[in-house]
């Protein structure tokens, strides 16, 4: 009888560790858990952001090739000026 109790000791012991180093695991689950959950409502508002940032780069890329446009028309039009000036002072030459 001395044997059984000593053995039951022995598996409780065991038993007792076991469960520490699950409430371990646990705990160190929870922490992560807790951290995934912090990243993901970060990334989430990223997310929800997305859409407008979206907007504003299509709105400035016609801008710019508006622009680009403009300034091509501009220097046609200097060029333009040059070649009458040119013309208009080997005309009175």
């Amino acid at each position: 009888m001395a044997s059984t109790s000593f053995q039951c000791t022995g598996e409780v012991v065991c038993l007792m560790t076991r469960l520490r180093e699950k409430e371990t695991e646990a705990e160190t689950l929870a922490e992560e858990v807790i951290t995934l959950t912090t990243k993901l409502e970060e990334q989430s508002s990223q997310v929800s952001d997305a859409p407008g940032v979206k907007e504003k780069l299509d709105t400035l890329e016609k801008r710019y090739a508006t622009l680009l446009e403009l300034l091509g028309e501009g220097e046609e039009h200097i060029r333009e000026l040059i070649t009458d000036y040119a013309n208009r002072r080997d005309f009175q030459e």
